[in-house]
């Protein structure tokens, strides 16, 4: 475990972990990983095939000052953004109101939120905000990425892609002039299995699963 990490933080994350694998069996897990070229760095992301889930993981001991970035950036990248936080951050008011499905004032009436700890007694065993909501399954079935999840990609694997669907670019383009040409000649279906391919072969993935190879991901 990361030095910085609390213990507070594995336990939720431990939990999120399990249950993206029970989810998505078939998922690379990645720990720790950037979007938006550096702007936000998102906690857990599960790449299916052709699917990536990300999840944000907040603990009693953080604070939810940079959760609404940290979801919008994890929307504009991810089939499905999940915020996983401490039961303490639930709204009084929504508890005193015994509020269905309770959530943060500012997340969208479609967030998932996996509050932690789960049912506590068998009253709550019962009520749909501590059943945690799997991510949708028809997310990942054609069903093109946001468009700014190409900045997922390093440099080299945005060239692969072009490479391998294909696509030609200027001598020594940028990203940005790889990215235009993707977006000029590759259909959303290929630039969602190429991206997810990526992710689940990269090999400099500092906490992750073990690479699955761009093959096995696109087969």
């Amino acid at each position: 475990m990361p030095e910085h990490r609390s213990d507070a933080e594995k336990e939720i994350r431990d939990a999120v972990v399990a249950r993206l694998r029970m989810a998505r069996p078939n998922a690379r897990i990645i720990h720790e990983i950037n979007l938006l070229d550096g702007l936000v760095r998102c906690d857990v992301m599960a790449v299916d095939r052709s699917e990536i889930v990300t999840v944000e993981i907040k603990s009693e001991r953080d604070k939810l000052d940079r959760l609404e970035t940290q979801l919008d950036a994890m929307r504009r990248t991810s089939h499905t953004a999940i915020a996983a936080l401490h039961r303490k951050f639930i709204p009084q008011d929504q508890i005193e109101a015994r509020a269905t499905m309770p959530r943060i004032d500012f997340m969208k009436y479609d967030q998932i939120v996996w509050w932690y700890p789960g049912a506590q007694d068998f009253a709550e065993a019962h009520h749909p905000a501590f059943c945690w909501k799997e991510p949708p399954i028809e997310n990942g079935i054609q069903n093109p990425l946001p468009p700014e999840a190409m900045s997922l990609l390093h440099a080299g694997e945005m060239a692969a892609m072009c490479a391998n669907l294909g696509i030609s670019t200027p001598r020594k383009a940028n990203m940005k002039q790889m990215e235009r040409a993707l977006r000029w000649s590759a259909s959303g279906r290929d630039i969602c299995l190429q991206i997810c391919g990526a992710l689940r072969a990269r090999t400099r993935a500092a906490e992750a699963d073990d690479p699955i190879t761009t093959l096995e991901a696109t087969e």
